[in-house]
């Protein structure tokens, strides 16, 4: 019998291998996301992680039929604010680089349609650094 859930063992899989992804040959990059889309993921932020290149164009894309509010980009480790859009309207997007590899977190807020009350949302965005070949 194992004294986990299927959920944290899962979190700690995602995470440990967003740890030890964070150098790729730069022939992976073509595998590497480019669009990070912003939809109704509910749960931790370490069951969603993107891995993206460090100096390369992300774009960060509402994909929800509504606004989003309170969108924030964060750098895990030092904590440390990048970007803050107090409304990201549907369909709207936002093109940024990470200059710097390591982990970042985008979390924003919601409102579920016939609900008075907001949902915040949270992914994780492993950047990794390319090896020269």
């Amino acid at each position: 019998m194992n004294p986990f859930p299927r959920k944290v063992l899962l979190a700690a899989l995602v995470t440990a291998a967003a740890f030890l992804t964070t150098t790729i040959p730069a022939d992976a990059e073509t595998y590497l996301l480019r669009t990070i889309s912003l939809t109704t993921v509910e749960g931790e932020a370490s069951e969603y992680t993107y891995h993206v290149p460090a100096g390369k164009s992300v774009r960060v894309q509402n994909d929800l039929d509504r606004v989003i509010h309170n969108t924030s980009i964060a750098r895990v480790n030092p904590d440390k604010n990048m970007v803050r859009v107090q409304a990201f309207q549907p369909g709207q997007s936002m093109d940024l680089e990470f200059t710097a590899q390591g982990t970042y977190r985008i979390c924003y807020e919601w409102k579920p349609k016939h609900a008075t009350v907001f949902q915040q949302s949270c992914v994780r965005v492993n950047v990794v650094k390319l090896q020269s070949t």
